[in-house]
């Protein structure tokens, strides 16, 4: 939720201070995304599929971050200003809620 703060702050900031806090909360949720990330493909993966899990985790954050930049001129030069930070802060949204999703079902296999 930081990460899609961030992202909106960004979106709507139109002077120097409040653009600065968001592009703290953006790195801030970020630096916690990786992390739990790996933590989660971790506790999803049965033990002999860990390793490939997260190689293709590390694989998906990777082709992310090629892709992403190139959409993200697209939407600015297309869609507006606006676009690329408000669908990053849906995107956030969507893998919090993923995450949570993903870590309830990996506790309840645990707990049987």
């Amino acid at each position: 939720f930081i990460l899609a703060a961030g992202m909106v702050g960004v979106a709507f900031s139109n002077q120097a201070l409040p653009m600065m806090a968001s592009v703290v909360l953006v790195g801030a949720g970020m630096g916690f995304l990786q992390p739990l990330i790996s933590s989660i493909a971790s506790q999803v993966a049965a033990p002999s599929q860990q390793g490939a899990v997260l190689g293709l985790a590390q694989s998906c954050g990777g082709l992310a971050r090629t892709v992403g930049p190139v959409a993200s001129g697209w939407m600015y030069a297309s869609l507006g200003t606006q676009a690329p930070f408000l669908t990053g802060m849906v995107s956030a949204l969507a893998a919090a809620g993923l995450g949570a999703l993903l870590g309830r079902e990996s506790l309840e296999d645990k707990g049987r």
